[in-house]
């Protein structure tokens, strides 16, 4: 396969992922527009339910010694 191929092939895999990234950034900007018109512990509490809930979660599980 030749270099434009594979960056062809490439880009033709990556574009769903690059839009999605665009539009949940574009969301948390619409959110964090309207909440910020409302109050101050209203927007942390969106923070931190972003932080929560958008960390990559793994998919390995440590089992404790029993």
């Amino acid at each position: 396969m030749s270099t434009r191929g594979a960056s062809t092939t490439i880009a033709r895999a990556a574009l769903p992922l690059y839009v999605s990234t665009l539009a949940a950034a574009a969301a948390s900007l619409v959110d964090t527009a309207l909440l910020g018109r409302h109050a101050t512990v209203s927007l942390a509490a969106f923070a931190v339910t972003v932080a929560v809930f958008s960390r990559p979660r793994p998919r390995w599980r440590v089992r404790c010694a029993r």
